[in-house]
């Protein structure tokens, strides 16, 4: 930004252009400077919504809140969720091949995953989220649920007052290709505004029959009733489809056969990864993994008066996995140069779920410093 404003400033006078030596063999460009009053700063936000529920200011917070503001995450290309949050102090991310469940870890506990204060059931996207804020710590009691290590509160987008268009291309190794597609602005004068967002991702890995895609689909529309009452709705609708594969294949020394079947064995000690088998994938090409999600919410907010204000939140959620696999944790065994057995394995789930938000909030001074109080209720 800096490198296009320049020559601007340049014309406005702002620039001292020294007089050119009188014998010069090269090119000498005018030297120029550029002056400002105001540090801007898009990777730092101003304020937090998941800290307080009240949209405080983060340096007002008496606990640690850590935000990733839209700018850093367009910036950074912080695809997945997973992405997003490795820019977070004390967050660890899953590991498939742990054994102990493969989540994300905040400060050694699972984080509450949140999308504008209520529970949410689709992975984050870089598609429709507006800002990622962390909050550490027992404060998650806030929404009604308590997790020692904190929230990850993924904060969408909204419709702006002018309308504005976006397209974004990315391609990159590992057959990583990215479509992103955004209209906003109003629909009727002053008082309805839209937002569209459209996404597609597919990519590979080096680990062989691997691939993902998905597709998000995103609609929210917002009513200003009055200029103390606003209404929003929004719509998501979102397929992810891949073989997630698991590598890692350990060589089993020492082992013996159990029973009839020589592929299972008995005893022995496993190694570290057998390195010839290091692309091998333990679920084989027949793989299926699909996951469906639809959501949709409405959010009602009203100013009483300069004290007073309330916002209520209604949010549906359909969710269905299907995975139609193979069993993992397969080992190479020399004395037979054949892996161990595996087994069928088979999981559909079907989720719905419905979530409420009540708040009301009060601002106002006593005794001369600034106070808030908030009454809060929530269902899930």
């Amino acid at each position: 930004t800096i490198a296009l404003t320049a020559p601007t400033v340049a014309v406005c006078g702002q620039a001292t252009v020294p007089a050119p030596p009188p014998a010069a063999d090269a090119t000498v460009l005018p030297e120029f400077q550029v002056s400002t009053t105001k540090l801007i700063d898009d990777y730092i936000a101003a304020e937090a919504i998941s800290g307080t529920r009240t949209g405080a200011k983060i340096l007002e917070l008496p606990y640690d809140v850590e935000v990733l503001t839209k700018e850093f995450i367009d910036d950074f290309r912080l695809y997945e969720q997973d992405d997003m949050l490795k820019f977070t102090a004390n967050f660890t991310p899953r590991d498939p091949d742990s054994g102990t469940g493969g989540g994300n870890r905040l400060r050694g506990f699972e984080p509450l995953q949140m999308r504008d204060g209520l529970s949410r059931a689709s992975p984050a996207d870089l598609t429709n989220i507006a800002q990622v804020e962390v909050i550490k710590g027992p404060q998650s009691t806030l929404y009604g649920q308590t997790e020692p290590g904190g929230i990850v509160n993924y904060i969408t987008k909204k419709p702006k007052e002018a309308p504005g268009y976006r397209l974004t291309l990315a391609s990159g190794s590992y057959d990583l290709q990215r479509a992103e597609i955004e209209a906003t602005g109003p629909l009727l004068g002053k008082k309805l505004f839209y937002l569209f967002t459209a996404g597609y991702r597919a990519n590979k890995t080096d680990l062989e029959h691997y691939y993902s895609r998905r597709k998000i689909y995103t609609a929210t529309f917002a009513y200003k009733l009055s200029a103390n009452t606003s209404v929003t709705g929004y719509w998501e609708q979102s397929r992810t489809t891949s073989n997630r594969g698991t590598g890692a294949v350990g060589e089993l020394v020492g082992s013996r056969q159990s029973g009839t079947n020589p592929l299972i064995r008995t005893g022995g000690v496993v190694r570290s990864v057998y390195l010839p088998l290091i692309r091998f994938n333990q679920m084989g090409p027949n793989d299926h993994y699909i996951r469906d999600y639809d959501g949709a919410n409405v959010r009602v907010e009203h100013r009483f008066n300069q004290v007073w204000s309330a916002r209520a939140n209604y949010e549906l959620v359909w969710k269905e996995f299907h995975q139609d696999r193979w069993s993992a944790g397969l080992n190479y065994v020399p004395e037979t140069g054949r892996l161990t057995s595996r087994t069928p394995f088979l999981q559909n789930q079907y989720e719905r779920s419905r979530s409420m938000q009540l708040d009301l909030l009060g601002r106002f001074t006593a005794g001369g410093i600034r106070q808030q109080l908030l009454f809060a209720g929530d269902y899930l």
